[in-house]
């Protein structure tokens, strides 16, 4: 399929019977169908184009993040085309709308650029990957700031709060990324029900994994709602949660936790691949197979052996015990 370029896609939507779709965000279906077929566009499940056509549902999600309109600047990430972006616009003093695809950033750009010229004055940055790569961050330049581009490997913006229809297929490495960085002062997401349950699950249980263990030691979590499959077009295969994310104390420059959130990622990645297994087994195990883990946990053999975990399986094991586990290692 040919590639639209941005001006074309302005031309086309503001020269057209379709220009009223850029002038307020798209809650319905039978909108978001003419915008498609005018865009030639074609929702990849795979890739989690989903979208939220639900208003009450966007409002309860921007709503929870307690926004202050002079002070909070907010990151968005996976906007499509601004569900939750309008209602954060009056809400907060910035905001950094990521999107990978192309269409979707030039949809924003056009729907902000006519709110701008007909009803607010708004100043729109486009932000250029290349001159991100070069600056080595995404800068402030504009009330609202659009970057087409994957959230998991540009810089952070400088923002204190997170909002997300998370993909599904990221759903792991978009905590990672969000624990890997600077803590924020809150997050909500809409996840996967059943990713939920692996961030809320707790020591014992079915569903406790490497993930849980991170969400344990770094976050605390709320679940706000269950979110009908009847809020998305398409209709999604799977059911989600709306949830929201408070940085725990142990997520602060000034904790030890903080401090060696990267080596414990890797820790518990390694000990959770065997999840069942006790841990003086998977000493055993690692003692001999895994030379590299050894080399960042010189006395994990010794220490977990002579633990008094060493005769429970790792998935029983409290978060906490296993980043102890983790240090004594390390000396």
């Amino acid at each position: 399929m040919q590639k639209i370029k941005y001006e074309e896609i302005y031309f086309i939507l503001t020269n057209s019977s379709y220009s009223e779709l850029l002038i307020m965000p798209i809650y319905s279906s039978r909108s978001l169908k003419k915008l498609f077929q005018k865009l030639h566009f074609i929702p990849e499940k795979k890739f989690g184009q989903i979208f939220i056509i639900n208003y009450q549902v966007c409002k309860r999600a921007v709503d929870a993040l307690n926004l202050f309109p002079n002070q909070d600047r907010v990151l968005e990430v996976g906007p499509g085309f601004g569900a939750f972006s309008d209602l954060l616009l009056n809400k907060s003093r910035t905001i950094f709308l990521i999107d990978r695809d192309p269409k979707c950033i030039s949809y924003l750009y056009s729907h902000f650029s006519l709110l701008s010229h007909k009803i607010l004055d708004i100043s729109i940055f486009k932000h250029d990957l290349r001159n991100i790569s070069f600056l080595g961050s995404i800068p402030e330049k504009a009330k609202v700031n659009l970057i087409q581009g994957d959230f998991l490997s540009i810089p952070f913006p400088k923002v204190n709060k997170l909002i997300s229809n998370v993909p599904f297929g990221i759903s792991i490495p978009f905590i990672l990324r969000c624990i890997r960085e600077q803590p924020l002062d809150l997050y909500v997401l809409i996840v996967q029900r059943e990713f939920q349950q692996h961030l809320c699950a707790q020591p014992g249980q079915s569903h406790y994994t490497f993930i849980s263990a991170l969400a344990n030691v770094y976050f605390d979590i709320e679940i706000l709602e269950d979110i009908p499959k009847s809020a998305y077009y398409p209709l999604p295969d799977v059911p989600t949660v709306l949830l929201r994310l408070s940085p725990k104390e142990n997520f602060n420059p000034e904790s030890n936790y903080y401090a060696n959130r990267s080596l414990f990622i890797e820790f518990l990645r390694t000990l959770f691949f065997c999840k069942k297994k006790l841990l003086r087994n998977i000493a055993k195990s690692i003692s001999m197979k895994n030379s590299s883990f050894l080399l960042r946990f010189p006395l994990f053999t010794e220490i977990s052996l002579q633990s008094e975990f060493s005769d429970v399986p790792i998935f029983q094991i409290p978060p906490k015990e296993l980043f102890a586990l983790m240090e004594t290692s390390m000396k």
